[in-house]
């Protein structure tokens, strides 16, 4: 059944009730869940609206967050319980929303039993709603949930080993945990004052680092200035908290390890994930460019590191120089491993254009030049048409996306895009079993490249 509620209209001050009258509900058969039809006045010239419901009066709780169109909205499967909803109007205005509605969604209605006492049969003490469903919303096609600006969201195993979950850091450095299908926030942790160092201005946040908990989930780790905290994947609650030395700039995670360099871009600290042990820091030869990365080649696995004169290093699980190349020519983005039959080849920007670098020693094979123009953003890679070759896609300073065979260094073909875009994600878009680059800015939604 539904229970359909009506706010009477968006007040200019949220004084008060949102509702003319309590809303009625009614009670469901056993073991079905409850639609809330919610409806709203128009305000004049406002199409579109923002929608919360929380399980709080105060909102700290939100189970759904969402932009709709129109003056009403169905939100299904809830379960017996009271949730709290309002909206705001989406214009150029300030956003301010209405004060707070009540839904009172009714427990399943059980019949007595005649043959037995008149009173109802008591539920089993462990028979609690399950959270999963108890957050789930019925959604369309995509969602949006209205979390404030990120950067460097990350698909996490939180709640099981079979399921995917998102995790977003904003620039107020609150981390949200969402739900991958519906958008649904499952938890939200926020910064604490005693969180040392400060930001530079116009800085984004650390994107949020993954690393596997002792029951193979994945916990959540969360660096904020010279503060670096772990948080359990599945519920956000805090494990342990360190403080560096000095405000971090880039960071990322190697098995049990955290590689993070700070914000003078010439030192390099480690610590273990699991207890938060910080290690005594390790100068760097030069000043850095962008954060360690990740790689994992024939048995061997540690970070690169880029820097800015142009020199490429690794570096092992602990932190020690085991190799080391130089593109005479200054870096422009981080670097990009690629394994193949031939042994490993390092791919980095340079202001000369693309060089690619010997997986094994470090040694420039070569480089993709590009007239007037030089990469940025993020490499990445991908065998577009599933035969068997990697292409590299770039970003350059000009706007322009650029792939090229990983195998002999060719460009296959150029298009313009957007001058603020960072990197590229991959998907069949138009079922032609191509994988087509998706290209996202600041100032356009989604730009989609056929591969």
């Amino acid at each position: 059944t539904a229970a359909t509620l009506l706010l009477a209209g968006l007040p200019a001050q949220s004084n008060g009730s949102a509702f003319g009258r309590n809303p009625a509900t009614s009670a469901t058969p056993a073991g079905q869940l409850t639609k809330a039809h919610l409806r709203w006045g128009a305000r004049p010239g406002v199409f579109r609206y923002r929608l919360q419901l929380a399980s709080d009066r105060e909102f700290t709780d939100i189970i759904f967050d969402r932009v709709v169109s129109g003056t009403e909205y169905e939100v299904s499967e809830l379960v017996p319980g009271r949730y709290f909803w309002r909206v705001a109007a989406l214009s150029n205005k300030p956003l301010q929303f209405s004060s707070a509605g009540v839904i009172d969604v009714s427990p399943p209605i059980q019949k007595p039993d005649t043959r037995a006492d008149l009173m109802s049969p008591r539920q089993p003490i462990n028979a609690t709603a399950n959270p999963v469903i108890a957050n789930r919303v019925a959604t369309g096609d995509g969602w949006r949930a209205l979390i404030g600006e990120v950067s460097g969201p990350a698909l996490a195993h939180l709640r099981s080993a079979s399921a995917l979950d998102l995790v977003a850091v904003n620039n107020a450095g609150v981390v949200y945990a969402l739900d991958a299908d519906s958008g649904v926030a499952l938890w939200t942790a926020r910064p604490r004052p005693q969180q040392t160092g400060s930001r530079q201005a116009g800085a984004a946040p650390i994107a949020p680092l993954l690393v596997k908990s002792r029951n193979g989930l994945d916990n959540v780790i969360v660096i904020a200035n010279a503060t670096v905290r772990a948080l359990e994947g599945v519920s956000g609650r805090e494990l342990w908290r360190t403080a560096l030395p000095s405000p971090a700039s880039g960071a990322v995670a190697l098995a049990s390890e955290l590689f993070i360099i700070d914000n003078s871009l010439q030192r390099l600290f480690l610590i273990d994930s699991l207890t938060g042990k910080l290690s005594a820091p390790t100068e760097l030869p030069a000043r850095a460019f962008g954060p360690p990365v990740a790689f994992d080649h024939a048995g061997q696995r540690g970070v690169m590191i880029a820097f800015e004169n142009g020199r490429l290093e690794f570096r092992d699980v602990n932190g020690k120089t085991i190799r080391s190349g130089n593109a005479g020519s200054p870096a422009t983005t981080k670097p990009l491993f690629l394994s193949g039959p031939r042994g490993g080849l390092v791919l980095m920007g340079t202001r000369g254009g693309l060089t690619a670098f010997d997986g094994e020693d470090l040694r420039a094979l070569g480089r993709v030049a590009l007239k007037d123009d030089t990469p940025r953003g993020t490499l990445s890679a991908a065998d577009l048409s599933g035969d068997g070759v990697a292409e590299v896609i770039m970003l350059t300073e000009h706007g322009r996306v650029v792939a090229v065979n990983a195998v002999d260094g060719k460009i296959l073909w150029e298009a313009s895009s957007t001058n603020d875009a960072q990197s590229v994600a991959f998907a069949d878009v138009d079922g032609d079993r191509v994988l087509d680059i998706l290209v996202a800015s600041g100032q356009t939604f989604a730009m989609a490249l056929s591969g």
